[in-house]
Order: structure tokens, then sequence, then C-alpha cells
């Protein structure tokens, strides 16, 4: 169960392209979900932030492009901070 969600208008899916690294490693073919999202300022302003996700659904998010959606989220804390 997640306790977070993120909302937003779908803009678009896509799948990252795939290739193989110097070391021989294959990377990408993974697919994305681009979100835009709206956030409200502590002065009242509205600004709008793209987020581009990992999802294994991608025919679900295709089926919602231009359309609001609510995505649950996990985050944790790094070294670097919250993630």
């Amino acid at each position: 169960m997640s306790f977070l969600k993120l909302s937003g208008q779908v803009l678009g899916v896509y799948e990252t392209p795939q290739g193989v690294n110097k070391d021989g490693q294959e990377y990408g073919g993974k697919h994305r979900v681009e979100l835009l999202c709206k956030e409200t300022l502590r002065n009242g302003a509205t600004r709008h932030q793209m987020f581009s996700l990992n999802t294994n659904h991608r025919d679900k998010y295709a089926a919602a492009v231009g359309k609001d959606v609510d995505v649950p989220v996990g985050v944790f804390v790094t070294p670097k901070g919250v993630q």
C-alpha cells in the first residue's frame, strides 16, 4: 500500500533506446511515462513540472494520454537526501 501519490496529466509514453556500453552491459529498453504535474507554491502560485517514471504498464498509460492520473509512489532516504 502506498501512502503517497503523484497526480498529473499523461503527456506520453516511450521506450528508452537500447544499446551496449563499453563494458558489454546492455541498457535501455524500458518503458517510461511522462506526467505533467502541478505544484502549488507557498505564495499560492502554481508551477508545472514534468516527471518521467519507469512503468511496466505501457498500455494502461498509452490509453490515458491527455488524461489525469494518480500514480502511487514511494520515497527513500539516501546520503544525498530524499529520493
